[in-house]
């Protein structure tokens, strides 16, 4: 979903809604039945309007900035990404975190309260992680796609 705020202006909550069918299901952290990612996604679609009519595990489901999924795209794990890594917020619904190293928590995985939380090494800073990522998704898209690369997308660097 990339952010309810900006997914929504950029037309990634309507894809993310359109292929939320058949037998996929969310994995929100603790026990119980996965829930039918079809059946819940449009309404968590719609933002904090959204959080009275989701069941208590997965209210704030619509805070996800990302959804990680196994590669038969049958298991999805909701995931947030922060650039500062205090910001992050606990809850049954996110699982996985994902924040540049900082001068407090070296990269790696570890777990911080339920969320399996993954900091990338930052070398270079966080926008230079961003750009390289968004350059590596940009160059993938055009080569698997089969896309006209468009002048202002650029070659990412080995670390992307």
């Amino acid at each position: 979903m990339f952010g309810n705020e900006r997914a929504r202006h950029l037309g990634f909550t309507d894809a993310v809604v359109n292929n939320a069918s058949g037998d996929a299901v969310l994995l929100p952290d603790g026990s119980g039945r996965p829930f039918a990612f079809g059946s819940w996604v449009p309404i968590a679609a719609r933002g904090v309007a959204a959080e009275a009519q989701l069941r208590d595990r997965i209210k704030k489901v619509w805070k996800t900035d990302l959804f990680l999924s196994s590669a038969e795209k049958a298991r999805f794990a909701a995931a947030t990404i922060k650039s500062n890594w205090h910001q992050l917020e606990d809850g049954n619904e996110i699982r996985v975190a994902i924040v540049p190293q900082a001068i407090d928590l070296p990269a790696g995985y570890q777990r911080w309260q339920s969320l399996h939380l993954v900091a990338l090494p930052d070398p270079d800073g966080f926008m230079g992680l961003f750009d390289d990522a968004y350059e590596a998704v940009a160059e993938a898209v055009l080569t698997v796609g089969r896309r006209d690369r468009a002048p202002y997308y650029y070659k990412p660097s080995a670390k992307a």
